[in-house]
């Protein structure tokens, strides 16, 4: 379910593995995974991802081994899938502490959310500033109106931003 998500997003997917090529190309068909690389050493998985971020690729990396460390460091982002704590989970971004790889798509989900409402706070408060302020700075507007305004400017942004808590608490109870 997470490659076909990705893929409707437009996102490549590659399995860089260790593993023998036999098994590797078999789960990548399984999956539907685009391009794959078995008998991969560390130093392997990471000239693939140097060569992925020549090519200009923002490169995400999903790692649960200390085998993944070189490569996640170097990755745009990078996901460790923590069954204990490892030198993977210290470096990277992100540390899953659960098994099930979905949850990768609910964060991807979050993260967008999150992004577009903090473009949104951000227009709020450029055109309110952009606006009050003059309006106070020539008079037309008293100072204590201002100082009224811009509490409630900054009550929008909050309040707009506790809609993330909603969301995650939608996204949790699996709606």
């Amino acid at each position: 379910a997470l490659i076909d998500y990705l893929h409707r997003e437009g996102i490549r997917t590659s399995l860089l593995s260790g593993d023998r090529l036999q098994l590797v190309e078999h789960v990548a068909q399984q999956l539907g995974i685009e391009t794959a690389h078995a008998e991969c050493r560390p130093a392997q998985k990471k000239a693939v991802l140097e060569q992925l971020i020549a090519h200009g690729d923002i490169v995400a990396m999903i790692g649960d081994g200390i085998n993944d460390a070189p490569a996640l460091n170097l990755a745009h982002l990078s996901i460790a899938i923590a069954r204990d704590i490892n030198i993977t989970s210290v470096n990277a971004d992100m540390v899953m502490t659960t098994r099930h790889v979905e949850a990768i798509e609910t964060a991807i989900v979050q993260a967008r959310r999150s992004r577009r409402i903090s473009q949104q706070n951000v227009v709020w408060a450029v055109l309110y500033n952009f606006t009050a302020i003059p309006l106070a700075l020539v008079g037309l507007v008293p100072p204590w109106l201002a100082a009224i305004g811009m509490s409630l400017s900054s009550v929008v942004v909050v309040l707009n931003s506790s809609r993330l808590l909603r969301l995650a608490e939608t996204t949790k109870n699996g709606k």
